[in-house]
This record gives structure tokens, sequence and C-alpha cells, in this order.
């Protein structure tokens, strides 16, 4: 009984150190984070604060552990929430800023080709002004699908996904994925690239 005592103890005392490394961590990263300009919001803080509170009281009740990686990255959070906290300084949530940005992506999104398509209409009108709407309009009727308009199709299609795939990518992560943008209108491009090597 006794042995099975102690080796209780002794995973209690394991799971306690454990997470006090964790805690650790947790603090070394926030503080890490702070010198390299990353703002956090108040809940941010409060969490941090709580682990500082627990490594310190776990530093006190052991004091054969190691603690001298931690004390100048804990005061300097500490100093950096008091002022914020005096300031009222505190960054909004990630996720309100987030959305605000979001609506405005997909609005410009959304604008952009609208504007496009009403210049196209207005120059196709300028361009065949001096024909009679009916013309026009019978031969029109008549003409053919060409190729170039079913790639302008295609190009229309692939914009639209990728629209959609950036703001998914936006909304899960906070960044534009840089790398499917310049594939995209790297492939988008080859119209435009053709035809200059024509």
């Amino acid at each position: 009984m006794d042995q099975l005592e102690r080796d209780l103890e002794a995973m209690k005392a394991a799971q306690e150190e454990r997470d006090a490394i964790s805690c650790r961590s947790r603090i070394l990263h926030f503080g890490d984070e702070t010198i390299h300009g990353v703002r956090h919001t108040k809940e941010h803080f409060d969490q941090i604060l709580r682990d500082i509170t627990s490594y310190e009281r776990y530093c006190d009740d052991h004091p054969h552990f190691e603690n001298n990686t931690t004390v100048l990255t804990s005061q300097r959070i500490k100093d950096i929430y008091e002022d914020c906290l005096a300031k009222a300084d505190f960054p909004v949530k990630r996720g309100a800023g987030r959305m605000k940005m979001l609506i405005i992506a997909a609005a410009a999104m959304a604008g952009g080709p609208c504007w496009g398509l009403r210049l196209c209409w207005a120059a196709t009108r300028l361009a065949g002004g001096t024909k009679s709407g009916r013309t026009s309009g019978h031969q029109a009727a008549k003409r053919k699908w060409g190729t170039m308009d079913k790639v302008l199709i295609l190009e229309a299609v692939v914009l639209v996904l990728y629209t959609a795939a950036d703001l998914v990518v936006f909304w899960h992560t906070g960044n534009e994925p840089d790398t499917l943008t310049a594939c995209v209108f790297g492939v988008c491009g080859f119209e435009k690239r053709g035809h200059g090597v024509d």
C-alpha cells in the first residue's frame, strides 16, 4: 500500500512538473510575440497571467526547479498588461476585425467584376453605335461561340471559384493565400502572354 501511494505521488509530481513546463513554454512564446510587435487581447493577457501565477507558485513550492528563463519575460508581460490596462488600449477580438475585413474584401471582389462588365458593355455600345440595334442583335444571334468566348467564360468561372476559396482561406487563417493568388492569375494570364508571343 505504501508503495502504491509513493507511485501515485511520483506520478502526481511528474504531472505537475509537466504542467509547469507547459506554462513556461506559453509564457516564453507570449513574451517573444510581444517583442516582435504582436498585440494581444485582454482575454489573452488574462490567460497568460493565470499561467504566470501558476508557474510562479510551482517555482516557490519547488526551489530546485529551473526558473531563471522566465523572470524577466513574466515581468515584461505584466508591465505591458498594466500599460494597456491604464490606457484601455487592448485590441478588439480577432474575429470581429476579421469579419469586417472579410465583408470589405467580398464587396471589393464583387464590385470589380461588376464595373468591368459595365465598362465592356459601354465599350461594345460605343463600338457598334453606327449600326442599328436590330441588325446588331440579329448578327449577334447568328454568331457562333468562338474559342476566345469559351476561354473568357472559363476564366470567369475560375475567378469566381478563386474568390470563394480566397475568402474561405482568409476567414480561417486571417491571411491572404499569396501562393494561390499567384497561381490563379498566372494561369488566367496565359491569354495575354500567348498573344504577346504572336
